[in-house]
């Protein structure tokens, strides 16, 4: 296979704009930083459910709560690690263990726990 320049311009054209807008969001300022790793979090999360989805067929029967809500939760948990000022730190941890504590109930009373057995 022969080197392929069009194809080499390309790839790094595009990756010296992800490696811009990677430190443009990091640097920048708080609100960039949040906004660039909220996309990057709910963007991994819809990706990893179409995988998921893909191998395991009984997953696209999950409830939606459960599908955004573990999305959410992550997102939560992410922000309590972020050390951020937008609310008392720890607000999001308890907000995150008590959406989980609903999903698991929205489970258990649809009766689609079984879910998690695979």
């Amino acid at each position: 296979m022969a080197f392929n320049w069009q194809t080499f311009r390309t790839r790094a054209l595009t990756a010296i704009v992800f490696v811009v807008v990677m430190m443009g969001g990091l640097l920048w300022n708080r609100w960039s930083f949040f906004l660039l790793f909220s996309v990057v979090h709910f963007g991994c999360w819809i990706e990893y459910q179409r995988l998921v989805q893909a191998f395991h067929k009984a997953y696209g029967t999950i409830l939606p709560i459960h599908k955004y809500g573990v999305m959410l939760a992550g997102w939560l948990v992410m922000l309590y690690f972020a050390n951020t000022t937008f609310v008392q730190q720890s607000l999001w941890l308890w907000l995150a263990l008590v959406l989980v504590i609903l999903i698991l109930l929205a489970d258990v009373i649809s009766k689609r726990a079984n879910i998690i057995n695979w």
